[in-house]
Order: structure tokens, then sequence, then C-alpha cells
């Protein structure tokens, strides 16, 4: 296989991974911005595990956070779409998701314990985090800091 393929190979790999986690995030700050608290809570239910009581409260929270996941979203859907133009915001990528990682490791107990959250769930979360920081990170186009 000559060196061309193989990067072809990897730039596949990567705008695959980074279109799913950029439907993921535009879907469901979509869904944040736009639904009733009562529909965020079970969406968010089926996503995460648990289902926040739909207050008010909750629904402006909702509504300010489905911003930002929507936004990241875009921001992963040009990556997507153009690899090498965009090679930096892999770096945002990248940064968010081990964020998000060590986050969910440190509220790891709490979940479970606190909000009923089931360890494998978790755990599926923390391998989602880590597989896309690290796929994105392994297999972003390289560019003049990382050759």
């Amino acid at each position: 296989m000559t060196k061309k393929r193989k990067e072809d190979n990897k730039t596949k790999i990567f705008k695959i991974v980074v279109y799913i986690a950029a439907i993921y995030h535009l879907i469901l700050g979509a869904a944040a911005i736009v639904l009733p608290a009562k529909s965020i809570s079970t969406v968010s239910g089926l996503i995460l595990g648990y289902a926040p009581s739909a207050t008010t409260e909750f629904a402006l929270m909702a509504k300010f956070t489905g911003v930002y996941v929507l936004v990241f979203g875009a921001l992963l859907y040009l990556l997507a779409k153009d690899p090498v133009k965009y090679v930096h915001f892999a770096y945002v990528a990248v940064g968010l998701f081990t964020i998000r990682f060590i986050n969910r490791l440190v509220v790891f107990n709490s979940m479970t314990v606190d909000y009923g959250v089931p360890f494998q769930r978790n755990v599926f979360g923390l391998i989602a985090l880590g597989v896309f920081a690290g796929v994105i990170y392994y297999y972003m186009p390289k560019n003049k800091w990382r050759n």
C-alpha cells in the first residue's frame, strides 16, 4: 500500500468519526434549544442515563448549554468537511473531549450513586469520549505543529 493510500484511509477514518460526533452534537444542541423542558429531560435520560427534573431552571440551563453544543457540532462538521483547512479545530475537539473525559472520571461515582446511572453506561461514556479524543488526535491531518 502506498503512502498516499494510507493517508487516504486515515482521512476516511478521521472524517467518519468526526462526522458521527458532529451529527450527535448538532442534533443534541438543536434539541436542547427547541424542545420543551420535559422533552429535553427525556432525551437526557436516553442519552446520559438519567433524566433531570424538568423545572424552568433546568430548561433555561439546557437552552444555554444547547447553544454551546450546537456550535461545537458545527465546528466538528466543518472539521470533517475539510480536515486540512480546519485542522486547528481538531485541537479544540481533542481538548474538549479530553476535558469531558477527565470530568466524567471525576463525577463517575456521583453519577452512579447519586443519579443512578448504570456503571456500564458510565464506562461506555468514558470509552466514547476517549475514542473520540484519541482517534481525532491520531488521525488528524499533519500540519506545521504535528509532522
